[in-house]
């Protein structure tokens, strides 16, 4: 993903704290567990479909996909998901400008 100049996004010049990460499966039907997380949270999709919100913003993730949840915010599962298999990282990082790494979700 090209970025423009305005663009925030992880600030590659400062520290990236790893806080913990771990595979996840959901049965089908399951719902994303409702929050508000202190860490950011980078989600990459294998198999299946996640859903969730981000501050009331539905979001969808298809396998190769991802996301990351900003700290501070509310993160909600209104709507099953589709037995998604997917690794979530908690850490937490420092925000810049021009960095050129940035977008809550994209596709890898």
């Amino acid at each position: 993903m090209v970025l423009g100049d305005d663009m925030e996004g992880i600030n590659l010049n400062a520290p990236i704290s790893y806080a913990h990460s771990s595979l996840r499966y959901f049965y089908e039907g399951e719902h994303h567990v409702s929050r508000r997380c202190n860490e950011d949270v980078l989600l990459l999709v294998f198999e299946g479909v996640l859903r969730f919100s981000e501050n009331g913003a539905p979001y969808e993730l298809q396998p190769c996909e991802y996301f990351i949840q900003k700290h501070g915010t509310e993160h909600t599962g209104e709507l099953p998901s589709d037995s998604p298999k997917y690794l979530y990282v908690h850490f937490l990082r420092r925000m810049g400008r021009r960095c050129g790494v940035s977008a809550p979700s994209g596709t890898v």
